[in-house]
């Protein structure tokens, strides 16, 4: 009796050591998927228009990832509400990769407010909208004001259908 509860306790840990193994191997290759992302978005020219405000999404995917921002005053642009008037500044989607026919595997999203951006707090979501290649699936968010330092951020949305707040 010792003996075999002592053979199924090594079994047992046998077992989770591999699962733990695997765990690590799993979020190790997440976190050079992100690095080569972070890394390629650093080289890739930025779509769409620049203006005084611009915010980019890239990601590596046949999927259709949106790009989602809350304004200041909380209007929604995305793609069903390509412009929002924010302070009387006009905020606008002008790319909008993998909707439809002609998918990319290097895509990019992009909203801009050309004349002025308004002053307040935004809400930068992004949302996995069609699976096509990758469950959970890396992206990069690039943010360039008129002044202050560019920011990036990276992150993934895991599932079709959910959504990520970045920033």
């Amino acid at each position: 009796r010792i003996r075999v509860a002592e053979q199924k306790r090594q079994e047992d840990d046998k077992r989770r050591q591999a699962q733990i193994l695997a765990q690590k191997q799993a979020e190790q290759q997440r976190i050079k998927e992100e690095a080569e992302l972070l890394d390629r978005s650093k080289k890739v020219d930025l779509q769409g228009k620049r203006g005084k405000l611009q915010i980019n999404l890239q990601w590596k995917s046949l999927d259709d990832l949106d790009l989602h921002v809350y304004d200041p005053d909380n209007n929604h642009i995305f793609y069903s509400s390509k412009q929002a008037i924010c302070q009387n500044s006009l905020g606008q989607l002008d790319v909008d990769a993998n909707a439809g026919s002609g998918q990319t595997k290097t895509p990019q999203e992009n909203i801009y407010w050309d004349s002025e951006a308004p002053e307040g707090t935004y809400k930068v979501e992004v949302n996995h909208y069609t699976y096509r290649e990758l469950s959970s699936c890396p992206f990069v968010i690039t943010i360039i004001p008129e002044l202050g330092e560019r920011k990036v951020y990276s992150g993934r949305v895991v599932g079709e259908k959910s959504t990520v707040t970045v920033a």
